[in-house]
């Protein structure tokens, strides 16, 4: 009994150790265009050693390689899987072939079949469907005539992309249809929402124009927005909101009517950068860019600043870069200003980033500022770039020596070192008169005077409200600005709500972009202008001479700590959250005194 316990048992111990090997290979799609890419992953289980041999990839780029192992153990068998996956694009159209893989183990060879790929020659773009808008109801003349006003309002929306990499731009269509028979649109304003996961830059200025549905002429409004994804995987995002103030067709005057359509919710696939070759200065910018750089003067004595600018323009996420250069030998920064600017918006928006450093040379004669280099990811080129400027030369002279700086009296006794005395004059007011009512005067005793006033104030106060409220009604249909002023409290407490909802869910990512849209929203609307471009050099020209420094230095601190949170792995706690909101909250009324 125990020989063949004994014999049973050996016979399962060599069985686990006699795994056979199986080597396959496959692809995940074998029609594409040559915009896309297709991954193809070679796998092998079993016992082995060796790695596969590929076949020549001479018709494909390969843009990323990626490995993992994996060891199991079942009925005593020891099994290890490895999957090799090759992301590649093609090189040209046609029918491509992906020759076999080969692996050789213990005298044995094995071999997969080869796979064909049949590229097609075109992009990767959302169109729009030809022909009638899938939007647009069809009705007829009669049944128009029953339909809301609404019914005549609809919203298009689209991403122009299929797919791209993290930090790649990728432009947002969105459009709104309003039956130009029906409505003359007097105010237009598309609230974003929060899109964890992106960046959001809106193109600015949206473009207008016509176009025929079903028979019908309806005006279009387009606004573009440019999103930067940060992480990989497939994420989606909301349209933005529209609220629109409308004129309606209907008799001598018309009437105005409110009213909001609200956008959908739509995908994109978002790929992780290849790590093979990548730079090690690269900061994340994926895209087409361009460098410059300048100097302020190039003579200078002993001890005087200089002025550094380098200049990146490119259509990359421009605005979460930091300072690409750290150290400058023979100079010693003194301190570093930025600048990010919108120099075009075509297909893609165009921004360009100014990084002027304060420098003081620390000797003298002829001294060079070294070439500045800046990497970036080309997504058409699938490859890593890097660009070089020219060194500049600078010539330092020694410096006379100054004297100690003497400070001017005058007569008052005021000193200054420099600008002008401002001299506050006392005016004297005249004193009011009580004495209105003068004896002799019968009408200073008559009892109906009150009564008087009351009917004189009452419709007075009448023509005053009628006459505002005229106003405001016009303001409604003309002024962009008034109505954004008007309902920047409503938004910003629906994205500060939201903002409050993701801290207490404890959901780092999505409070900070919230917080930041919601500032950005209030402070746009009371200035007029994009809540996108809000940023610390909006900030620091249009607020600073009204707000007071404290209040700026919030505003600053917030936006700081939601990047710190979007775009760093730094922790933040229910708490912290909680706290970043209520300071939110003082900045919003601190900012509404004073715009």
């Amino acid at each position: 009994m125990i020989k063949k316990l004994v014999f049973t048992l050996l016979i399962l111990f060599l069985a686990g150790h006699a795994v056979g090997l199986e080597l396959s290979a496959e692809v995940n799609r074998k029609n594409l265009t040559l915009s896309e890419t297709v991954q193809f992953s070679v796998n092998i289980e079993g016992d082995f050693s060796k790695k596969p041999v590929l076949p020549a990839l001479s018709d494909f780029y390969v843009i990323d390689t990626r490995v993992s192992n994996q060891i199991s153990m079942t009925n005593f068998k020891t099994i290890k899987v490895i999957q090799y996956v090759y992301v590649l694009k093609p090189k040209k159209e046609g029918e491509l072939v992906i020759g076999s893989v080969n692996l050789e183990e213990g005298g044995k060879k094995y071999s997969t079949l080869p796979i064909k790929i049949m590229v097609k020659k075109g992009i990767s773009k959302i169109v729009p469907a030809a022909g009638p808008s899938p939007l647009v109801k069809s009705v007829t003349a009669d049944e128009g005539k029953k339909k809301k006003a609404e019914d005549n309002i609809f919203v298009e929306e689209y991403f122009v992309e299929k797919t791209a990499y993290v930090e790649e731009q990728v432009v947002f269509v969105s459009r709104f249809y309003y039956d130009a028979r029906l409505f003359d649109l007097r105010v237009l304003r598309p609230v974003p929402l929060p899109s964890p996961g992106f960046i959001p830059v809106s193109f600015g200025n949206e473009r207008k124009f016509q176009e025929r549905i079903n028979g019908r002429i309806f005006n279009v409004v387009e606004y573009r927005t440019a999103y930067f994804p940060i992480k990989e995987g497939e994420h989606s995002i909301s349209g933005p909101d529209y609220e629109f103030v409308v004129v309606v067709k209907r008799g001598f005057l018309g009437s105005v009517k409110q009213g909001s359509v609200k956008g959908k919710k739509h995908s994109l696939d978002v790929s992780d950068l290849p790590v093979s070759e990548m730079p090690a200065d690269f900061k994340n910018q994926v895209g087409k860019y361009s460098i410059d750089a300048a100097i302020s003067k190039k003579r200078l004595t002993e001890g005087e600043p200089l002025t550094f600018k380098f200049t990146i323009t490119g259509n990359g996420n421009l605005g979460s870069l930091t300072a690409p250069i750290s150290d400058i030998d023979g100079f010693k920064i003194a301190g570093i200003e930025t600048e990010t600017k919108t120099v075009g918006s075509g297909k893609k928006l165009k921004r360009k980033k100014i990084f002027s450093y304060i420098i003081i040379p620390l000797s003298l004669g002829n001294l060079n500022i070294p070439p500045a280099k800046f990497s970036y990811f080309d997504p058409e080129t699938f490859k890593y770039e890097v660009l070089v400027t020219s060194a500049i030369e600078v010539y330092v002279e020694k410096g006379e020596e100054r004297g100690p700086v003497q400070i001017v009296t005058i007569d008052n006794g005021e000193s200054f070192l420099r600008g002008k005395q401002v001299v506050k004059e006392k005016m004297d007011l005249p004193a009011y008169r009580k004495d209105v009512c003068q004896p002799g005067r019968r009408r200073c005793n008559d009892a109906n005077i009150p009564l008087t006033i009351f009917i004189y104030m009452l419709g007075l106060g009448i023509f005053i409200f009628a006459f505002m409220y005229s106003g405001h009604l016009e303001k409604l249909r003309t002024d962009e600005k008034y109505v954004r002023r008007l309902n920047s409290g409503k938004m910003t407490k629906k994205l500060l709500l939201s903002a409050a909802d993701y801290a207490r869910n404890e959901d780092a990512k999505a409070f900070s972009t919230a917080l930041k849209n919601g500032v950005r929203e209030f402070i746009g609307s009371r200035l007029n202008v994009p809540s996108p471009s809000v940023d610390a050099a909006l900030i620091k020209n249009r607020i600073t001479s009204k707000a007071d420094e404290d209040i700026i230095e919030k505003v600053k601190t917030i936006f700081n700590e939601c990047d710190m949170i979007t775009f760093s792995s730094k922790k933040i706690t229910k708490e912290e959250m909680l706290k970043l909101l209520d300071e939110a909250g003082e900045v919003i009324n601190g900012i509404s005194k004073v715009l």
